[in-house]
């Protein structure tokens, strides 16, 4: 009796859940259909606020590179008296090669050598847009005189021959030295709406740069709007050399796998691949310069020893004389 008591109890415990299961879903479809109309309003409203934000939003894209650094158990590691003149040799602390792509000078040249000193947004129907490698338009500054930095110089394409340059209101302006990699002191820097010629130097007292047609540029560019500005090489040095991350493909190896994160794949890119470059001419003008002081100084211990040869020489030739 106990047993079948129990087993009623589950049974009936059973069907309560059922019938409170069913309710609550009987509940929320009413609930549901009686506020349909805020589900739909919700839904028009959620989906151009996505759109838009995603249409605007920046995206950031991972880019990659490897290098290779010498394996400091390389053959030239040894006690010879080659290794010891340091004539080619490539034994290398993996740190410090990591240290010197980190290394804000050497990120002042690649920003330079890539031209990233630059933006060039594109003025579009519904959004500025930053620009690289498809601008129609190069920009080649006067490393002989100041430019402005932060300001942004405005143009409007109007045929294949000419282009209106505009800038803001007057103000005072920060300048920059690129060809020292220095900053400049601060200037007045006059309003400015002309017509200029491509190719022709644009001369004032904060800026001095020609602006040239290149490759990309086709009839349907004019009439659009573009500008640009100059940054300080000092600041986009010390950003990229906090973006880009750098470690061993494997815990044993030596190559570097470089990357970071960048909004226009293509500049990441180009900041690699210079980069990589100017680390391996870095790596040969050392060599070049070691070798030439190695070459000195066997030159110089050439000379020494000749010169003492030379005394011994006169010496011994006294000594017979004297003995004669």
């Amino acid at each position: 009796i106990s047993i079948m008591q129990s087993n009623f109890e589950n049974q009936h415990k059973s069907e309560i859940e059922e019938d409170n299961s069913g309710l609550f879903l009987r509940l929320l479809y009413r609930y549901l259909l009686n506020h349909w109309k805020w589900f739909v309003i919700s839904i028009l409203l959620a989906l151009p606020i996505a759109y838009f934000y995603i249409y605007y939003s920046i995206p950031e894209y991972q880019v990659s590179s490897t290098i290779l650094i010498k394996d400091p158990d390389n053959k030239w590691k040894d006690k010879s008296k080659i290794s010891e003149l340091d004539i080619f040799d490539e034994t290398k602390n993996i740190d410090n090669e990591i240290g010197i792509l980190k290394s804000i000078s050497i990120n002042k040249h690649v920003i330079y050598k890539a031209n990233l000193f630059y933006d060039i947004f594109n003025h579009g129907k519904y959004r500025v847009k930053e620009i690289y490698n498809k601008a129609p338009f190069s920009i080649l500054i006067d490393t002989n005189h100041l430019q402005s930095i932060y300001t942004n110089f405005y143009i409007d394409i109007l045929s294949e021959n000419n282009y209106r340059l505009y800038t803001d209101d007057i103000k005072t302006v920060n300048t920059y030295d690129y060809a020292n990699f220095t900053k400049g002191g601060k200037t007045t820097l006059p309003k400015i709406d002309k017509k200029v010629s491509f190719g022709e130097k644009v001369l004032s007292a904060g800026f001095s740069f020609k602006i040239i047609l290149n490759k990309d540029f086709a009839k349907t560019h004019i009439g659009k709007t573009y500008h640009f500005f100059f940054h300080d090489i000092d600041n986009l040095a010390k950003s990229y050399s906090n973006k880009i991350q750098i470690d061993r493909i494997t815990k044993d190896a030596t190559i570097l796998r470089l990357y970071m994160r960048h909004p226009l794949p293509e500049k990441g890119i180009q900041y690699l691949n210079t980069l990589s470059k100017e680390y391996v001419e870095l790596g040969l003008t050392e060599k070049n310069e070691t070798a030439t002081r190695t070459i000195s100084f066997i030159d110089n211990m050439l000379s020494e020893v000749t010169d003492s040869m030379y005394i011994i020489e006169n010496n011994l030739q006294v000594f017979r004389t004297e003995k004669k």
